[in-house]
Order: structure tokens, then sequence, then C-alpha cells
């Protein structure tokens, strides 16, 4: 979000805020972000940031479609469609098959194909729909699917990376950066990988 609003952008700031006890979250074992956070960035920003507290679960308020349909249309609208992107977090997930991520896999296989659906949809109009594929990253999510895999560090990704080193958070942000710009307009329809080379 920071590299976004350092680039002049006004973002929408959504998370759960569950914290360090996401007891309403099954199967998620590692602290979340707090509304302390959350609200920090906005204080950072304090003219760029709309914070909202939602769960991506509850269609209602959230999904990356509901996302869309919300967005887009306004877009479309909008004075200048031509500087609009909709840009999605897939993941390496997205386009292999990891070992007991099953779930996992599907919703980011999903998120691709609701990209490049989107993209086709909005031909001609300027606005562009792109995914962005990050690899093993350096978050407490990589130190969670660790210990599902029994492994005492999350170091021992690192096997799965050319780059041999984890993937920096901020890293993946500076990449959907981009895809936010004008240039990332050429990228419509397009998977950005951010996967450090990820061998699966």
């Amino acid at each position: 979000m920071s590299a976004l609003c350092r680039q002049g952008h006004r973002v929408v700031a959504v998370d759960s805020c569950a914290g360090d006890a996401p007891a309403n979250l099954p199967g998620v074992t590692y602290p979340l972000a707090s509304k302390d956070e959350l609200e920090s960035l906005r204080d950072e920003f304090p003219d760029q940031v709309l914070t909202v507290v939602a769960d991506v679960r509850d269609r209602a308020a959230l999904g990356v479609w509901n996302t869309a349909a919300a967005c887009v249309p306004h877009m479309l609208t909008g004075p200048d469609p031509s500087g609009c992107r909709f840009v999605a977090v897939a993941s390496a997930a997205g386009s292999c098959g990891l070992f007991h991520l099953t779930g996992y896999n599907m919703v980011k296989h999903a998120v691709i194909g609701l990209v490049r659906g989107l993209a086709a949809d909005l031909t001609g109009t300027g606005v562009a729909a792109i995914a962005v594929s990050p690899g093993s990253t350096r978050t407490e999510m990589l130190a969670a699917t660790a210990a599902l895999y029994e492994l005492d560090d999350v170091e021992h990704f690192t096997a799965s990376q050319l780059t041999g080193r984890l993937i920096d958070p901020a890293e993946v942000a500076e990449t959907i950066a981009f895809c936010c710009s004008v240039a990332g307009g050429v990228l419509t329809g397009s998977v950005v990988s951010a996967e450090g080379g990820f061998r699966g």
C-alpha cells in the first residue's frame, strides 16, 4: 500500500483486522494484521487512504470477483479509463499444484482465470486487468506453511527459488505498484511473475 501511495495513488485498504487471535478463521494459526496497523497506514497517508475492516470470505463485503464488479464500472465511467488498473494478487500456487494446499491452489487458479477473462471483457476500454503471482515470500503465512510441512524454518523454501532466497514483501509491493502505473497498461491479461524463479 505504501508503494502505491508514494506513486500518488488513492488506496482503499481492506483487512479483517483479526490480529493475534484469528479465532474465526479455521486453519489460520499465524497472526494477522491488527486494526492499529491498518489505521497507521491511513495516518501515514491521510489524504490517500480509506480503511475498511472486512473479511474477504464475506461475499457481501468483498471477495475478488465482487471487488471487480464494484470497481470496474466506476473505472469505465470515470474521466480516464485508460489510466485504470485492476490488479489481483495470485500466487505461484495459481499455476502449479502445491502439496497439502488444494483449497489455496483452487482459489489462486480462479484468481488468474478471473483476471484473464476480465481483461478480455475490457478489450478496447483502456482499463487493464493484471494478476501478480508471488513465490515464497517472507511472511507469517509462509511460516505457517512450513509448520504444515513439518519444517523447522522457512529458509527451507529457498531451495524452490532460483534466486536462492525468500522474497521480501516490499518487492511484491513494488511489482504491484508498477502494474498500477501508466506503463503497466501493456500487461493487461498477464500473470506477472514475482516468484523469484519458483520451481515448485
